[in-house]
């Protein structure tokens, strides 16, 4: 019988935005010309953090493989495919060259963990940056500051490997970058977002403007990403808000006293712990 090789080097890195990403990986199958089973394979080498959940999902693709012959011209999109269906990597990643008479070479990336999803404060899923839903096993500390958005209702996710297309979860990935520039600029503890109180939860349809939430509960009403286009409900200019809270800062360093300001309205607004109006910093944008 045919030996099949395949080398999965799989390793965990902290990015700067708090997420985490994945080395390209290899995969290496050795067999004849004739008819072999892709599920014929043997692990070399698999890194410890890999999530035993994610590992069992790629053993269960592999397990129930066709079989295929390397010279069947359909062989490449067979491995494709099923590398492809395993719903923690990236199908539009997987690539697949004939390495004849060794066998497939495969490689392919993983989807990146990107936002969390809250209900009701509990976290529920993981998604990568289009929104395709992860699936559970990510270690902890991975997620540790990685923000999220609190979600509307008690609707049903769909399973890991398909996408959430709610406007709401879509404008809080457009708004990431925003969300992480804005903590590490003012060293805040923003920790969340969330749709701002007062635009209605019944136009699912629509991105909604979003809050920011730091960890004691402050709210920072932020609006829309800067990738929002509509004329005649026109986003803030991103720089303009981010003057706007630090001249807040600087009145309230820490905002000691603050429970929400308004940072994307025609003006800014402060307000205290009890919702009572505070005087705005004079000479902001």
């Amino acid at each position: 019988m045919a030996v099949a090789t395949r080398l999965l080097q799989i390793v965990f890195l902290a990015a700067v935005a708090y997420a985490a990403v994945w080395a390209l990986r290899s995969t290496e199958v050795h067999a004849g010309e004739g008819l072999r089973s892709l599920a014929e394979y043997r692990v070399e080498a698999l890194p410890e953090e890999l999530p035993p959940e994610w590992g069992a999902l790629l053993a269960s693709r592999l397990a129930g493989a066709p079989e295929v012959s390397l010279l069947d011209p359909r062989a490449r999109g067979a491995a494709r495919e099923l590398i492809g269906s395993v719903p923690w990597i990236d199908p539009d990643s997987v690539h697949v060259e004939l390495d004849h008479p060794h066998g497939l070479r495969v490689s392919f990336e993983p989807r990146r963990p990107r936002l969390r999803l809250f209900r009701q404060g509990v976290a529920i899923a993981l998604l990568d940056p289009e929104g395709t839903v992860l699936p559970a096993g990510v270690p902890r500390h991975y997620l540790e500051l990685m923000a999220g958005v609190h979600l509307d209702g008690d609707g049903v996710l769909p399973p890991p490997g398909r996408r959430v297309a709610d406007a709401l979860v879509q404008e809080a990935l457009a708004t990431l970058d925003e969300f992480y520039a804005l903590r590490e600029r003012t060293g805040l503890d923003l920790w969340s977002m969330a749709r701002q109180s007062d635009f209605p939860a019944s136009a699912r349809a629509v991105a909604p403007p979003l809050s920011f939430l730091l960890g004691d509960g402050t709210v920072l009403e932020w609006g829309r990403s800067r990738a929002w286009r509509d004329p005649l409900l026109p986003a803030l200019d991103v720089e303009q808000k981010t003057l706007r809270l630090e001249a807040v800062l600087a009145a309230h360093p820490g905002l000691q006293g603050v429970g929400r300001v308004v940072l994307d309205g025609p003006l800014l607004r402060v307000y205290g712990l009890r919702g009572e109006p505070l005087p705005a910093p004079e000479s902001t944008p």
